[in-house]
């Protein structure tokens, strides 16, 4: 065990920490003493579940849920490294799960094997006010990479401090990431400019105009149906979708801790209701997540996501929400970063960092760019069966 040393700085702790002996997992720094845990998800859930709420950094993806609804989309376990405190106090978590990685090193870096915090997630889990205790947890994960063999360790972040707290892990610039801040006051809610403002009412009232209703799911039924939707969007713009285990998890997890909201937009077509487009809302302490979407070709025309933006930023002000993130574009993306950037919103990067870093592999996504005009239009022709299955194919090795 290592003594007390009142000599021991920050810059030392790194090196302490990477050659700890396996069989002794307490870290002393300064006249603090640190221990550091692997835990599964279900053991450690309720005081992790308690961590998340005292901290005020958290958002969803920080959540117990949002680890456990991704387990359970992989269909394997991952683990928690907890640092604790000597009175047993958790002063930081760092979510892990393996990912198998896609075969011939499609989409490098970004889609290969790792240790990831976490994936297919905008955002990653490390948690922490400490950053003695960041870099013991990083460093403890960097043990775990090496232990593997084969694998690197994959970080999420909106902050940019993670890679100097550890000189070995790098970090790239992922995407751009759209939020809106949001008054306590819906009346001073404003949209940009007044000519902006003005566009984006309109669109709402082009909704209205065409007898477009919105309400909330109600009943797993509502999800199946807007699976489908799902299923066709992520058709259109050629991405591989999530398995319907995934959101019926969510549906009776997230949604039963009030943390889901999902909005429907219908209208009426002889007597019966037909769904055009929907939007499932992740929500937790400041920022109201805007998370997936399913819209039909019909909802795209008659404004009826306009409908669904304008009603859910209007209920995380009601809600009392700070924030209103209408997640990341990527930078091929020119038309949905003028769908985000028409709500006012400001932008910031996502950091992804990464350990080890070969200078060789690319840290792009997954690379489907050539002929993907080519690609779409083919795409766009297969029947919803065939592309699910390939998303939910897919999906195990991302």
């Amino acid at each position: 065990m290592y003594q007390n040393n009142p000599e021991l700085n920050d810059s030392t702790v790194g090196s302490i920490l990477l050659s700890h002996p396996k069989n002794d997992p307490i870290i002393n720094i300064a006249s603090s003493r640190y221990k550091v845990m692997e835990l599964a998800s279900e053991i450690f859930f309720e005081k992790w579940d308690d961590y998340v709420l005292q901290h005020t950094e958290s958002h969803i993806y920080n959540h117990p849920l949002w680890f456990q609804a991704l387990e359970h989309e992989y269909d394997r376990k991952g683990f928690i490294l907890v640092c604790t405190d000597d009175c047993d106090n958790i002063k930081g978590v760092l979510p892990l799960l393996a990912t198998i990685g896609l075969p011939l090193k499609l989409g490098d870096l970004v889609t290969t094997r790792r240790y990831s915090s976490l994936p297919r997630t905008p955002l990653g889990g490390l948690l922490t006010n400490d950053y003695r205790v960041k870099k013991i947890l990083l460093n403890e994960a960097l043990n775990k990479v090496n232990e593997k063999g084969k694998t690197f360790l994959q970080l999420k972040s909106y902050s940019s401090d993670i890679s100097g707290k550890v000189e070995k892990i790098k970090q790239i610039i992922w995407r751009t990431s759209y939020f809106v801040e949001l008054p306590d006051d819906p009346e001073k809610l404003r949209f940009g400019n007044k000519k902006n403002h003005h566009k984006v009412k309109w669109g709402v009232n082009k909704a209205k105009s065409l007898g477009i209703e919105l309400r909330e799911a109600n009943s797993e039924d509502d999800m199946r149906i807007w699976y489908k939707l799902y299923l066709e969007t992520l058709r259109w713009h050629f991405v591989a979708v999530r398995p319907y285990r995934f959101f019926e998890f969510l549906w009776k997890n997230l949604r039963q801790k009030g943390l889901m909201t999902v909005l429907l937009a219908e209208d009426n077509v002889n007597g019966k209701k037909r769904l055009l487009s929907g939007s499932i809302f992740l929500h937790f302490n400041k920022t109201f997540f805007y998370s997936f979407n399913g819209r039909s070709q019909i909802g795209l025309a008659s404004h009826a996501n306009d409908l669904i933006q304008w009603e859910a930023i209007h209920l995380a002000i009601k809600l009392g929400y700070k924030i209103y993130d209408m997640g990341e574009v990527s930078d091929n993306s020119s038309s949905l970063a003028q769908f985000k950037t028409k709500w006012g919103c400001c932008t910031r990067p996502i950091f992804h960092y990464y350990y080890p870093l070969n200078e060789k592999m690319k840290l792009n996504d997954i690379n489907f760019t050539e002929n993907v005009k080519i690609k779409k239009l083919i795409w766009r022709k297969i029947p919803l069966s065939v592309t699910r299955q390939w998303g939910i194919l897919t999906n195990r090795f991302l």
